[in-house]
């Protein structure tokens, strides 16, 4: 043992006694000397402990060091770290929640509310925050929410994924069990199941006494709107004279908000038959008093009080559309039956629009523009199939567009 205690001396800040090494270092102005449990001495380990006390003066140094982290056994922990308390996941989730009265609207603050009561609390509520498992919340996920849509289990993630944030970054817990359980994929946009251009005349041509829904399915169809913009779209946003709507408000279960992202807010060109719609609605709904709305702003906190002249509304009521459900339930589904047509929901209308365009060979940024989409990618994730549908015909295309050109053929050419 004489040669390792010699050897140690090698090693500044290391002591071997006996079988046993041990570091020293200061911390806030004290000397400090902790023994390694189930350290043995060797060379091989008084040289792991010196990078060990390298690695605690550089923490020290970067005002990261955790003296319970290295040495949890030690009495020095509770003397410069009471220990702390850690809370249950329910006691979280009502801390994370109280802080979000400010920064969402009400009617969001009580969806997250009700969320958390009937999803998390009851599976996860008791446990203490660092006892959850990774595991535990994909099995969570994929059994006890299974049948939800995948947008409703990634909102209900939401706070679970707060609560473990704000506790990692306030060092109360050392790993995030969230961390590696990414969002599942948005429904809507995996399943993207275009009407056919039969399919539309289909629907157009069925009679009904629903004709402001007719109207609202065949104007998404040949504008690409969303379900909640048709639904938000008042006569306010609509330029006769440019041949124009503006799109800056969107209904989501019964709540009005302004887009969420800036590509949303977007002003849309009506095509021919969108403009023919737009006018057949005029007649139904453009002398109808308008309605007191409160639209959610931005922030998410704020929200304006606005008299909207809705362009569709229930067939009955005059009531504008609040929910996509309601529609489909109400109108949608029976017209489809009775027009002979497949059943699909009625927001494949937007899908409708993006591929009868690019079967078109339309300009791909121009759609992509109309629909609002954030980026060419995101626009060639969605609609890739129809792009490369359209490929075929390319060169066909671009040779019709240089056949009067001085040199149009091989026979223009000179050869000598």
């Amino acid at each position: 043992m004489t040669q390792l205690s010699d050897y140690a001396k090698d090693f500044k800040g290391i002591n071997v006694r006996g079988e046993s090494i041990s570091i020293d270092f200061q911390y806030r102005g004290v000397r400090c000397r902790e023994t390694l449990i189930n350290l043995k001495a060797t060379k091989a380990n008084i040289k792991y402990a010196f990078n060990l006390r390298t690695t605690i003066l550089h923490e020290i140094a970067t005002k990261t060091f955790s003296y319970r982290k290295h040495f949890p056994d030690s009495k020095r922990a509770s003397q410069f770290e009471p220990a702390t308390q850690i809370p249950t996941i329910e006691e979280a989730l009502d801390l994370w929640l109280e802080g979000k009265k400010n920064e969402v609207s009400a009617k969001t603050y009580d969806l997250m509310q009700k969320r958390i009561e009937k999803h998390i609390k009851p599976k996860f509520g008791p446990r203490k925050l660092d006892t959850l498992l990774q595991s535990e919340i994909k099995r969570w996920r994929m059994v006890d929410l299974g049948e939800l849509a995948n947008k409703t289990i990634n909102d209900i993630m939401t706070p679970l994924r707060g609560i473990f944030k704000d506790a990692l970054a306030d060092r109360v817990i050392e790993f995030d069990p969230c961390a590696h359980v990414p969002n599942l994929d948005k429904d809507s946009e995996d399943n993207a199941d275009p009407f056919t251009m039969k399919e539309l005349e289909a629907i157009a041509n069925t009679d009904t006494h629903m004709l402001s829904e007719r109207n609202a399915f065949m104007f998404a169809a040949w504008t690409g709107l969303r379900i909640s913009e048709w639904m938000a779209l008042a006569w306010e946003d609509v330029d006769f004279q440019n041949r124009t709507i503006k799109v800056q408000r969107s209904v989501v279960a019964h709540d009005l908000k302004v887009p969420k992202t800036k590509s949303s807010v977007r002003t849309v060109h009506l095509l021919g038959q969108a403009y023919e719609i737009l006018l057949a609605q005029k007649a139904l709904t453009y002398m109808l008093p308008p309605v007191r709305s409160e639209v959610g702003q931005a922030d998410k906190r704020r929200s304006k009080n606005q008299r909207l002249s809705y362009v569709f509304r229930q067939t009955g009521t005059n009531d504008p559309y609040e929910l996509s459900a309601k529609f489909n339930y109400d109108f949608f589904t029976h017209h489809l039956k009775k027009a002979g047509v497949r059943e699909r929901g009625a927001n494949q209308a937007r899908h409708t629009f993006a591929s009868q365009l690019l079967t078109k060979n339309v300009n791909e940024r121009w759609i992509m523009r109309e629909m609002g989409h954030t980026s060419i990618s995101m626009f060639e994730k969605h609609y890739g199939r129809w792009i490369d549908d359209e490929m075929p015909d390319m060169a066909e295309n671009v040779t019709k567009l240089f056949q009067n050109d001085t040199i149009a053929s091989q026979g223009n050419l000179k050869t000598s």
